[in-house]
């Protein structure tokens, strides 16, 4: 899925909430991060994801940027840019409810991402 129809999916939910492009763009930058960092590192194939799609999206061509979740689970980007504008509209049930959404779809790639790629052998979980 790209970024920009990531935004559109988001600004169709969350119709009537303030955000920029930019605002969502780094909520998105974030569950991305998140998911090379918790999800990726330590497993077969984990550098190339990095090298491909970790860092900083660039603000200027960020349109066709395609983000690293697969189908079924890129809602994970919505889902977590909807809980953040929850949180900053002070909806405490809602980010709730959103977060819950979020952490049960993350949980889910991440089961899906650690059946797929074994875990490097000379990974060491303790820094």
């Amino acid at each position: 899925m790209t970024v920009d129809k990531v935004i559109e999916t988001i600004k169709a939910v969350k119709n009537g909430y303030e955000a920029s492009d930019e605002q969502l763009l780094r909520f998105i930058e974030t569950a991305e991060n998140m998911i090379l960092s918790d999800i990726v590192r330590g497993r077969e194939g984990d550098e190339e994801l990095t090298a491909q799609y970790g860092g900083t999206i660039d603000l200027d061509n960020y349109r066709e940027h395609v983000l690293c979740a697969p189908k079924p689970f890129e809602d994970i980007y919505v889902q977590y840019a909807v809980s953040q504008l929850d949180l900053l509209a002070e909806e405490g049930e809602r980010y709730l409810n959103d977060m819950a959404v979020f952490r049960d779809t993350f949980m889910d790639f991440k089961r899906y991402w650690w059946q797929m790629h074994r875990q490097k052998s000379n990974y060491n979980y303790h820094y």
